[in-house]
């Protein structure tokens, strides 16, 4: 756990991008009061004012950089993003990274908006510097490569997988996963094997999940399901393997089967991946036409992990899926919230 060291007003001000008032002890449910207002704001997609409470919620924080008041910054920052003003956004995770700068996700985060904004250069940039601090961290080279992807940089996206590939190999099952993973991402099917099946070796039931996907992908649907079959009746289930399972599954489109597998890895005592998980479901609800639920959980989610911008971005959308036109939920559920409106 990270000791939030004490700053002068200036400092502060550099460090966190904040405005801060003359009180010096902070009022903390005023904090909590004008952060909980700026969340329902952005839920009703009105940036501006959210931002303006979030304002308010830092100006109540007093001279102390919390971990509450560097989570309103992320909020801060995911609202002006949503609300159009990128400069502002980028001033905002720009402090983030001064007062932080071991912290790889405002890098991260910084370079998906140069990557929306189409400057490559920087994009990039920013997350080789995120990489930089978490090297190890095959999910990070992951996501950057899906974001790049996506906004059709193929180059640049296939070049964080090698990346990957050339980081510290540490001979531990993660990085057998972590490898295997990237290999099928390039489809480097022999090579994805021979590292999955060293994690299968050491009794990780997540190799089971992407040898699965191997098979399928090679066309060979029995071996595939074997696998699969494997990995249902493993003892060492993990809230991880229910997870890549899940994913899997949604890849498949089989969203009723996804969804129930999140939720059972949601039910474990132990969830190391719980934001990983909670995003999942929320997608998956989605697919199922659940949106008055996955609006709810959706909302919960970012109020736990303020810096997903990508949730937070959902929020608009799923209100009008229930409350709006387009809804595909039963009538009787678009009433009852209409009802509760009024």
């Amino acid at each position: 756990m990270k000791k939030w060291k004490l700053l002068t007003a200036a400092g502060f001000i550099l460090a966190a991008g904040l405005m801060i008032t003359s009180c010096t002890g902070g009022d903390k449910n005023a904090v909590a009061r004008y952060k909980d207002a700026g969340i329902d704001m952005m839920a009703e997609g009105n940036y501006a004012d959210a931002v303006e409470s979030f304002d308010k919620a830092l100006q109540n924080t007093g001279m102390r950089i919390t971990p509450e008041a560097v989570d309103i910054n992320y909020y801060k920052a995911a609202a002006l993003w949503q609300g159009g003003d990128f400069n502002g956004a980028v001033s905002v995770y720009t402090s983030l990274i001064e007062y932080d700068d071991k912290n790889p996700d405002p890098y991260f985060l910084r370079g998906c908006l140069y990557a929306n904004e189409r400057d490559i250069e920087k994009a990039v940039s920013d997350y080789k510097e995120a990489i930089k601090r978490n090297e190890a961290d095959y999910d990070l080279y992951i996501a950057i490569y899906e974001q790049l992807y996506a906004l059709d940089f193929k180059d640049e996206a296939m070049t964080f997988l090698n990346l990957a590939l050339e980081a510290e190999n540490k001979s531990d099952v993660d990085s057998d996963i972590g490898r295997g993973r990237i290999y099928v991402y390039l489809n480097q099917f022999d090579a994805a094997e021979k590292a999955l099946l060293k994690a299968k070796e050491k009794g990780d039931a997540r190799a089971d999940l992407y040898l699965a996907e191997i098979a399928e992908k090679q066309g060979d649907k029995e071996a595939s399901m074997q696998y699969l079959e494997a990995y249902a009746t493993s003892d060492k289930k993990t809230s991880e393997s229910l997870a890549a399972l899940g994913s899997l599954l949604m890849e498949s489109k089989e969203y009723g089967r996804a969804l129930e597998t999140f939720q059972e890895a949601l039910s474990f005592e132990n969830v190391k991946n719980e934001k990983e998980l909670r995003k999942n479901e929320i997608a998956a609800l989605e697919y199922t036409g659940q949106f008055t639920e996955a609006y709810q959980k959706a909302r919960l989610f970012v109020a736990d992990y303020p810096s997903e911008a990508d949730v937070i971005r959902e929020l608009p959308f799923l209100l009008t899926r229930f409350e709006g036109p387009y809804t595909n939920e039963p009538q009787d559920v678009v009433e009852e919230d209409e009802n509760s409106a009024n």
